[in-house]
């Protein structure tokens, strides 16, 4: 993910919970409740705080999961 820190990141932690796992509403939560949780420790700078950053880690997390999977976004 860019744009929650100084420098882009993979987020294994929502990567390992996918993986080999049928895709549900819940997982997709918890997936992106990973992203928010991996990007909330991002520096705060006068654009976004860390906890804005961490929310649209989330929500942009799931919308791609959603996405891929062929699901509807939200």
């Amino acid at each position: 993910i860019g744009g929650a820190g100084l420098r882009s990141r993979r987020l294994t932690a929502a990567e390992d919970l996918l993986r080999g796992q049928a895709l549900t509403d819940d997982l997709v939560a918890r997936a992106g409740e990973a992203a928010y949780e991996s990007a909330v420790d991002a520096v705060e700078d006068y654009e976004a705080s860390p906890w804005y950053t961490g929310e649209i880690a989330r929500v942009t997390t799931e919308r791609a999961i959603n996405a891929a999977a062929g699901r509807p976004v939200l």
